[in-house]
């Protein structure tokens, strides 16, 4: 699934937050972006999910503007998790995962049998078998990030758009999520475009790092092009010390912050 950004101006009414991106992202691969916050990542996401409409430029989804897929369509090819959500308290887990089928039954809320396939094979793939039958409201925060995430799994997409999937989980569970997102791209050849805050993880997970600063991705590249003194300093304002793991992996040890007295105020 090849996802384009021409020239894309987006924003929030006369808050204008993208400033002419221009970029290809590479198919099938786990693109992070990265960058303070305020600094557009979660603009980027919703416009090229469609949540928020440009202001001008466009997105380009496998050579067709996004804007002339049909919503059912567009939502077979992608999915898009947000950073906020609201929890159906009173529906099951399993219940959760049959309205994520809704783009693929438009016509009717019975389930057909490849329906039913394809929520339990996703139940197994995102360990929650044994709990569709739980109520949204009894589950941890992690049982439940792993229910949005099935969520957009059922509905079959090319491409995921994940906004902050580990936020206020604790460290063993937002490594447990990200080790799933990793998964799902290289057995299922899942795409993934998401935002992250922990630099470190982006590093050991991502196939590409987007550093976003002041609404325009100012540096693109694999984790070890990116996790770099200079770069850290520039998009984080931050003095950092650059390691690398046994495996190669780089990773930072943040050492003083640089920030100045005025900070960025896009959104």
């Amino acid at each position: 699934m090849k996802i384009e950004l021409a020239k894309l101006f987006a924003g929030y009414r006369r808050n204008t937050v993208l400033e002419g991106i221009d970029i290809e992202f590479p198919e099938h691969a786990v693109i992070t972006l990265v960058g303070a916050n305020g600094c557009g990542k979660s603009t980027l996401l919703k416009t090229a999910g469609r949540i928020l409409k440009p202001v001008s430029g466009s997105v380009v989804l496998d050579g067709k503007n996004i804007n002339s897929y049909k919503s059912l369509d567009l939502a077979g090819k992608m999915a898009i998790l947000p950073q906020s959500r609201y929890i159906p308290v009173q529906l099951s887990v399993r219940e959760l995962l049959i309205m994520g089928r809704y783009p693929h039954r438009p016509s009717g809320w019975r389930l057909g049998a490849h329906d039913r396939e394809v929520i339990d094979r996703i139940a197994g793939v995102t360990g929650l078998t044994g709990l569709l039958t739980r109520r949204a409201d009894t589950l941890s925060g992690g049982e439940m990030q792993r229910t949005w995430i099935a969520m957009t799994l059922v509905q079959e997409p090319e491409l995921l758009l994940l906004d902050e999937p580990t936020t206020f989980l604790d460290i063993c569970t937002q490594y447990e999520i990200m080790e799933l997102i990793r998964k799902l791209n290289l057995e299922l050849g899942i795409g993934v475009i998401m935002a992250l805050h922990d630099l470190n993880m982006a590093a050991r997970y991502s196939d590409f790092i987007a550093a976003v600063k002041s609404g325009r991705i100012k540096y693109f590249g694999r984790p070890e092009d990116i996790i770099k003194a200079d770069v850290l300093l520039d998009v984080f304002n931050i003095d950092a010390e650059i390691c690398h793991s046994s495996d190669g992996k780089p990773y930072c040890i943040p050492v003083r912050s640089h920030r100045d007295k005025s900070p960025e105020v896009k959104k």
